[in-house]
């Protein structure tokens, strides 16, 4: 979005901005004291979304994003690269975000970090009869498109994990953040000062953000000699922090290595034109398939 546009569509900034960043797919703005980002959405409909979950969260005590509206009351304004998108402003939130684990007070953080999901997802069971949000599953069924890919995966062994691979229907379902890592949850201190990115809110298996969460932290420092190893007791501190606030189902705990498979495999898929990062996500797929007791035996001792 360009500097005229954004006065425009927001002209208590214009005044008094200082600094215009590119961070990621977001700009940040510096007006006086004030840190804003802009960031795109889909469309106004997805933003509107968006704007009425967080402050729902906001109600229950949750520090998440606050839209800043426009002049008329408009949630965004348009200008993305698509014919419906629009950018919205948000409020930054203080803190910083964990860059990954190490030793004791790395394990602590780990919990900490499981404890803040487990928070957010009760926060957003209560909130999940908001309608209009996609429902996790039919991106799952990718497997066949992987066979355009035979150049860069060993897609023959990817169909034999995959085939493994218990559905996730049977899961207790919820409104899920569908992106939660650690650059989307900030803290201060000890305590959680900032859960950051709800654009890709879906209905879903509350398993599925778990599982995610965990992953990046391994993927993120899969090529340290020491760290996949030392993984296994951040696993067991993220799921001990989440298990803190929500206490998981006997079919969820037999069911973390099929959904760790599930989000490899559409890594993968996500992925299969950018060799590097795809191969990555495959190497980390095998990885976690020849350790399926270990990490099952982890998950059912917490």
């Amino acid at each position: 979005m360009e500097l005229p546009q954004i006065f425009a569509a927001w002209p208590a900034l214009g005044s008094h901005m200082t600094t215009l960043d590119g961070m990621g797919r977001a700009l940040h703005l510096v007006v006086g004291a004030e840190h804003y980002f802009l960031k795109r959405r889909p469309s106004a409909e997805h933003a509107l979304r968006e704007l009425v979950v967080l402050e729902r969260l906001r109600g229950k005590g949750l520090p998440v994003p606050e839209h800043v509206r426009r002049a008329g009351g408009e949630v965004g304004a348009p200008g993305g690269l698509g014919a419906r998108e629009v950018w919205c402003l948000y409020r930054a939130l203080p803190g910083d975000h964990y860059d990954s684990f190490d030793g004791k007070v790395g394990l602590a953080q780990a919990r900490r970090v499981g404890k803040a999901l487990g928070e957010l997802h009760v926060a957003l069971a209560d909130v999940s009869d908001t309608g209009g949000f996609d429902r996790y599953g039919p991106e799952a069924q990718l497997i066949d498109e992987l066979a355009a890919a035979q150049d860069l995966y060993d897609v023959a062994r990817a169909r034999r994990i995959a085939a493994r691979i218990t559905s996730t229907a049977g899961l207790p379902q919820q409104l899920i953040h569908r992106d939660f890592h650690l650059y989307n949850l900030l803290f201060s201190g000890d305590q959680v000062s900032g859960y950051l990115d709800f654009d890709m809110l879906m209905r879903g298996p509350r398993l599925f953000d778990l599982c995610y969460c965990s992953i990046e932290t391994l993927a993120k420092r899969f090529d340290e000699p020491a760290f996949p190893d030392y993984w296994f007791r951040v696993l067991g501190a993220i799921f001990k922090g989440y298990t803190e606030r929500v206490a998981l189902t006997e079919l969820e705990k037999k069911s973390v290595v099929s959904v760790m498979m599930e989000i490899e495999l559409l890594f993968m898929h996500h992925f299969r034109a950018e060799p590097i990062p795809g191969r990555n996500a495959e190497r980390v797929l095998h990885w976690l398939d020849a350790r399926r007791q270990l990490i099952q035996a982890i998950v059912l001792s917490v």
